[in-house]
Protein backbone atom coordinates (compact mmCIF):
# COMPACT_ATOMS: atom_id res chain seq x y z
CA UNK A 1 0.00 0.00 0.00
CA UNK A 2 1.28 3.64 -0.87
CA UNK A 3 1.09 6.22 1.10
CA UNK A 4 -1.33 8.08 -1.24
CA UNK A 5 -3.92 5.84 -0.65
CA UNK A 6 -2.86 5.78 2.86
CA UNK A 7 -3.57 9.58 3.10
CA UNK A 8 -6.07 9.36 0.77
CA UNK A 9 -8.24 6.52 3.28
CA UNK A 10 -7.56 8.88 6.93
CA UNK A 11 -8.88 12.12 4.71
CA UNK A 12 -12.04 9.83 3.82
CA UNK A 13 -12.56 8.61 7.01
CA UNK A 14 -12.16 12.16 9.00
CA UNK A 15 -14.37 14.18 5.87
CA UNK A 16 -16.92 10.83 6.77
CA UNK A 17 -16.80 11.28 10.52
CA UNK A 18 -17.23 15.06 9.98
CA UNK A 19 -20.04 15.36 7.81
CA UNK A 20 -21.48 12.75 10.18
CA UNK A 21 -21.00 14.72 13.26
CA UNK A 22 -22.58 17.83 11.83
CA UNK A 23 -25.58 16.14 10.29
CA UNK A 24 -26.26 14.66 14.06
CA UNK A 25 -25.75 17.83 15.03
CA UNK A 26 -28.21 19.57 12.70
CA UNK A 27 -31.26 17.16 13.33
CA UNK A 28 -31.03 16.37 16.86
CA UNK A 29 -33.65 18.66 18.50
CA UNK A 30 -31.96 18.61 21.75
CA UNK A 31 -29.96 21.36 22.51
CA UNK A 32 -28.50 22.95 25.72
CA UNK A 33 -29.33 26.05 26.91
CA UNK A 34 -27.72 28.15 29.71
CA UNK A 35 -29.54 30.56 32.17
CA UNK A 36 -27.79 33.95 32.40
CA UNK A 37 -28.40 36.26 35.67
CA UNK A 38 -31.06 36.33 37.59
CA UNK A 39 -34.73 36.43 35.56
CA UNK A 40 -35.84 33.25 35.99
CA UNK A 41 -34.59 32.98 40.05
CA UNK A 42 -35.68 30.88 42.27
CA UNK A 43 -36.90 28.15 39.53
CA UNK A 44 -33.43 28.28 37.73
CA UNK A 45 -30.35 29.63 39.49
CA UNK A 46 -27.86 32.12 37.18
CA UNK A 47 -25.37 29.67 34.89
CA UNK A 48 -27.56 26.51 35.18
CA UNK A 49 -27.72 24.25 32.00
CA UNK A 50 -31.06 22.68 30.98
CA UNK A 51 -32.21 20.64 27.32
CA UNK A 52 -34.36 22.22 25.20
CA UNK A 53 -36.07 21.41 22.28
CA UNK A 54 -36.27 22.77 18.73
CA UNK A 55 -39.80 21.30 18.06
CA UNK A 56 -41.73 23.67 19.52
CA UNK A 57 -45.03 22.23 19.26
CA UNK A 58 -47.99 23.86 20.69
CA UNK A 59 -46.79 27.02 22.83
CA UNK A 60 -49.31 27.10 26.29
CA UNK A 61 -48.95 29.49 28.93
CA UNK A 62 -46.14 28.74 31.55
CA UNK A 63 -44.17 27.47 28.88
CA UNK A 64 -40.38 28.35 29.56
CA UNK A 65 -39.10 29.19 26.04
CA UNK A 66 -35.57 30.40 24.40
CA UNK A 67 -35.83 33.78 22.19
CA UNK A 68 -34.08 35.06 19.48
CA UNK A 69 -34.13 38.72 20.94
CA UNK A 70 -31.91 39.56 17.99
CA UNK A 71 -28.78 40.34 20.27
CA UNK A 72 -28.17 37.19 21.96
CA UNK A 73 -31.23 34.58 23.05
CA UNK A 74 -33.13 34.80 26.46
CA UNK A 75 -35.17 32.44 28.04
CA UNK A 76 -38.62 33.34 29.48
CA UNK A 77 -41.74 32.11 30.69
CA UNK A 78 -45.43 32.66 28.00
CA UNK A 79 -47.46 34.19 30.38
CA UNK A 80 -50.18 35.36 28.03
CA UNK A 81 -51.29 33.93 24.64
CA UNK A 82 -52.58 35.63 21.23
CA UNK A 83 -55.81 37.00 22.32
CA UNK A 84 -55.36 36.84 25.48
CA UNK A 85 -56.19 40.22 27.70
CA UNK A 86 -53.70 41.98 29.82
CA UNK A 87 -54.96 43.79 31.94
CA UNK A 88 -53.15 47.37 33.25
CA UNK A 89 -53.83 50.07 36.12
CA UNK A 90 -52.41 53.33 36.17
CA UNK A 91 -50.40 53.56 39.80
CA UNK A 92 -47.62 55.65 40.85
CA UNK A 93 -47.69 57.59 37.78
CA UNK A 94 -47.03 54.41 35.26
CA UNK A 95 -48.88 51.59 33.97
CA UNK A 96 -48.42 48.38 35.52
CA UNK A 97 -49.73 45.10 35.01
CA UNK A 98 -52.46 44.30 37.00
CA UNK A 99 -55.24 41.21 37.41
CA UNK A 100 -58.33 40.88 39.58
CA UNK A 101 -56.92 40.03 42.82
CA UNK A 102 -54.52 42.68 42.57
CA UNK A 103 -57.04 45.44 42.23
CA UNK A 104 -58.83 43.40 45.19
CA UNK A 105 -55.91 44.37 47.27
CA UNK A 106 -56.16 48.28 46.32
CA UNK A 107 -58.12 50.15 49.33
CA UNK A 108 -60.32 52.07 46.60
CA UNK A 109 -60.00 50.25 43.27
CA UNK A 110 -62.14 52.85 41.58
CA UNK A 111 -60.14 55.33 41.83
CA UNK A 112 -57.08 54.04 39.70
CA UNK A 113 -57.51 54.11 35.88
CA UNK A 114 -57.55 50.85 33.92
CA UNK A 115 -56.59 49.56 30.64
CA UNK A 116 -56.98 46.33 28.72
CA UNK A 117 -54.22 45.01 26.21
CA UNK A 118 -54.93 42.14 23.23
CA UNK A 119 -52.13 40.20 22.94
CA UNK A 120 -51.67 40.07 19.00
CA UNK A 121 -52.51 37.28 16.82
CA UNK A 122 -48.77 35.44 16.21
CA UNK A 123 -47.09 36.78 19.26
CA UNK A 124 -47.43 35.75 23.07
CA UNK A 125 -45.93 38.16 26.08
CA UNK A 126 -43.40 36.86 27.93
CA UNK A 127 -42.18 37.27 31.44
CA UNK A 128 -39.33 36.06 34.15
CA UNK A 129 -39.86 34.16 36.95
CA UNK A 130 -38.25 36.81 39.10
CA UNK A 131 -39.94 40.22 38.09
CA UNK A 132 -38.48 42.64 40.27
CA UNK A 133 -35.07 42.32 37.62
CA UNK A 134 -36.02 40.59 34.88
CA UNK A 135 -36.36 42.72 31.31
CA UNK A 136 -39.28 40.75 29.74
CA UNK A 137 -42.33 42.17 27.44
CA UNK A 138 -43.21 44.59 30.14
CA UNK A 139 -40.17 46.51 29.00
CA UNK A 140 -39.67 45.47 24.83
CA UNK A 141 -43.16 44.44 24.64
CA UNK A 142 -44.69 41.40 22.82
CA UNK A 143 -42.84 38.71 21.10
CA UNK A 144 -42.99 37.40 17.34
CA UNK A 145 -43.47 33.79 17.95
CA UNK A 146 -41.62 33.20 14.98
CA UNK A 147 -38.37 34.25 17.11
CA UNK A 148 -39.22 31.55 19.62
CA UNK A 149 -36.58 29.13 18.75
CA UNK A 150 -36.57 26.38 21.59
CA UNK A 151 -38.72 25.20 24.28
CA UNK A 152 -37.52 23.21 27.48
CA UNK A 153 -39.84 20.18 27.08
CA UNK A 154 -39.83 19.66 31.01
CA UNK A 155 -40.04 23.07 32.69
CA UNK A 156 -40.57 23.93 36.37
CA UNK A 157 -43.63 25.49 37.33
CA UNK A 158 -42.68 28.76 38.81
CA UNK A 159 -41.15 29.35 42.04
CA UNK A 160 -39.94 25.18 42.59
CA UNK A 161 -36.51 23.64 42.43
Amino acid sequence: MDWKSILGNRIFKLASAGVLTVCTLVAQPYRPVVFVGTSMQPTYENREVAIASTDIGELRRGDVVVVDAGNGPIIKRIAYLPGDQIKYIYFGGEWMMGNDRALRMLKHPEKFAEKTETVPEGHVYVLGDNWLVSVDSRQFGVVPIDQITAKLPHARPPGTR
